[in-house]
């Protein structure tokens, strides 16, 4: 088995408003530029909204998920860096990105980059807050121009990444607000 997804967006769930902006004002444009521009099909992109999905338990899709996606697409914040979820997903894709010597981590920072760890820091995340965003008024077509320079370097990654290997394994962290949640692996 091979590759499922191309993109693995990882995003925090503590803040409302980055959720939001991650669902309904990244998300839409990125998996439309990414497939008219890069050739990448929306089924591409994981996107872990927790919607309805009977019978599939959360934290294996998203380990497996997590596993068979070729680039992490990081969006940071402050809060990102307090998710057991959010740093289960960076720092498995920092580890294989640092086994294979091939980049596979690409960060974006939304909110508040000064307050990243140095690992986080060190990758040289593409800065959002100084470009603005189209919440905050950015003419459609600037936005649009964000994207697509985004969705072509995120292309770049894609081609460039290893080969698939079914041995890779996540590398679970604890919730640092609730280190007494027991995570699940495999």
């Amino acid at each position: 088995m091979g590759y499922r997804y191309d993109v693995f967006v990882s995003y925090t769930w503590r803040v409302r408003r980055a959720q939001q902006w991650v669902r309904h004002v990244l998300h839409p444009p990125l998996v439309d530029f990414l497939a008219l521009n890069a050739g990448i099909s929306p089924e591409r992109v994981f996107l872990d909204d927790r919607g309805v999905r009977p019978g599939m338990e959360v934290e294996t899709t998203v380990h497996e998920a997590l596993r068979d996606s070729r680039v992490l697409l990081a969006v940071l914040s402050p809060q990102y860096f307090e998710s057991g979820w959010c740093l289960t997903e960076f720092h498995t894709m920092l580890a294989r990105q640092q086994t294979t010597s091939q980049r596979v981590v690409y960060p974006l920072a939304v909110w508040g980059g000064d307050k990243y760890p140095p690992e986080a820091r060190a990758l040289a995340p593409l800065d959002y807050n100084k470009w603005g965003t189209l919440e905050r008024g950015m003419p459609r077509k600037r936005w649009n121009d964000t994207v697509v320079a985004l969705v072509e370097e995120l292309e770049g990654l894609v081609h460039g990444s290893p080969a698939h290997d079914p041995g890779w394994t996540v590398s679970l962290r604890n919730d640092p607000a609730e280190p007494h949640i027991d995570r699940q692996g495999y």
